[in-house]
């Protein structure tokens, strides 16, 4: 892994449990200052620490959690549990989302 990736890798790790734990002390507030819905908070909370080390090593910089659908995210707990093709959803999915924000 070059240092970038490796770079990249421990910030989405550092994000990660930053969230869980956010969600952990105070769920209301966590998903607030996170803006994430009860639904991507629950998803987020029911990662294994295998599949948050997983998730880590994306090639994707997670910061700021920046995918706020569901949808986005249970795609990329899908690439967490090992299938590979569902990280290319979530991309899909999260194109789109940001083309409706914006």
């Amino acid at each position: 892994m070059s240092s970038l990736g490796k770079s990249m890798s421990d910030i989405n790790l550092g994000m990660l449990y930053l969230a869980r734990e956010a969600l952990q002390e105070d769920r209301v507030a966590g998903m607030a200052n996170l803006g994430i819905s009860q639904e991507v908070a629950t998803l987020l909370l029911s990662l294994s620490a295998e599949e948050i080390n997983r998730l880590a090593r994306t090639p994707l910089l997670l910061v700021g959690l920046r995918w706020r659908s569901s949808a986005v995210w249970g795609c990329l707990k899908q690439y967490a549990s090992g299938a590979p093709n569902a990280l290319s959803r979530a991309m899909i999915l999260g194109e789109e989302e940001f083309d409706h924000v914006h």
